[in-house]
């Protein structure tokens, strides 16, 4: 159990709206915001030679969760907070609307959706020397992941030829978020 603040703290001093709410908390664990996908698997070698097999496979990471979150119940829900913090408030700026299109199409009580990323800024800036911060390493992680299916396709579309990658930073995003948003 990891303690949860903010929207996900469960008392009511500190979370007078939501603290009654349901929680889910899903562990970040592909690497890319669930927004990669690989139709074959990699083989990388490791510091030592040794060979590893990866499946970059981060949204549909995501999509059998919300299937397994629906037998449990959240087919029936009527309010959806979708939330997460620093990756994971990166995470929702690329999930919400796929998200949000998933439980109008599967929550049939559905009525309020809205997305909670606290945080999630990994901001594009350059070091002391000018030098691109993240640029160059965000470019090979999108494209060894193969994430244009994870991130907005008006971003990608508005983007200039070889800076789609920036999509993938929150500031350049988050104005094609069709989901209602709320930033902490």
């Amino acid at each position: 159990h990891v303690p949860a603040g903010g929207p996900l703290s469960p008392h009511a001093a500190d979370n007078p709206r939501f603290f009654a709410w349901h929680r889910v908390q899903v562990r970040y664990c592909d690497g890319f915001s669930f927004a990669g996908h690989r139709d074959s698997p990699v083989t990388v070698t490791l510091p030592g030679g040794k060979k590893q097999t990866l499946h970059v496979r981060g949204r549909a990471i995501l999509l059998a969760t919300l299937k397994q979150l629906l037998a449990l119940g959240l087919d029936r829900a009527e309010s959806v907070m979708l939330t997460g913090d620093s990756a994971g408030g990166l995470a929702v700026f690329h999930a919400a609307d796929f998200v949000g299109v998933f439980l109008r199409a599967h929550s049939p009580r559905l009525r309020t959706y809205k997305a909670v990323p606290v945080s999630g800024f990994f901001v594009d800036h350059a070091d002391v020397n000018g030098v691109p911060q993240y640029a160059n390493a965000l470019r090979t992680a999108f494209a060894w992941h193969s994430a244009s299916d994870g991130v907005s396709s008006a971003c990608l579309a508005h983007a200039p030829p070889g800076d789609e990658f920036r999509c993938f930073f929150a500031e350049k995003a988050l104005p094609y978020v069709r989901t209602p948003t709320f930033i902490l």
